[in-house]
C-alpha cells in the first residue's frame, strides 16, 4: 500500500496546480477589464446631407396610366352577424 502521507502530498500538488490556474485566470480577466488601456476611437464627422429631389414626371408615364385599380374586397363578416367583434382587444 502507498503511504498516506504521499497521497496527501500528491493531492496538495494538484490543489496547487488548480489554484495557480485559477489565479492566472483571475489575473488575466482583471488585466483585460481594468488595467489595460482602452483603444481610443476617433470621432468621425458625418458627410453633409444631400438634397432629395423627387421627379414627379415619372407618374405621368404611359405605362402607369394603363394600370387598373383592384376591386374592393368586401369584409368577411360584420359585427352584426356576431362572427367578429368591434374591438378585438377588449377582454370577453
Amino acid at each position: 500500500m502507498r503511504n498516506p502521507l504521499l497521497r496527501e502530498q500528491e493531492r496538495q500538488k494538484y490543489y496547487l496546480i488548480i489554484f495557480l490556474v485559477l489565479l492566472s485566470l483571475i489575473f488575466l480577466i482583471l488585466w483585460q477589464t481594468l488595467i489595460r488601456e482602452k483603444p481610443v476611437i476617433p470621432k468621425t464627422e458625418l458627410p453633409p446631407a444631400r438634397e432629395v429631389k423627387i421627379n414627379f414626371n415619372t407618374l405621368n408615364h404611359p405605362l402607369l396610366k394603363d394600370l387598373k385599380l383592384f376591386d374592393v374586397i368586401p369584409p368577411l363578416a360584420t359585427p352584426e352577424e356576431g362572427l367578429i367583434r368591434e374591438n378585438p382587444f377588449l377582454a370577453y
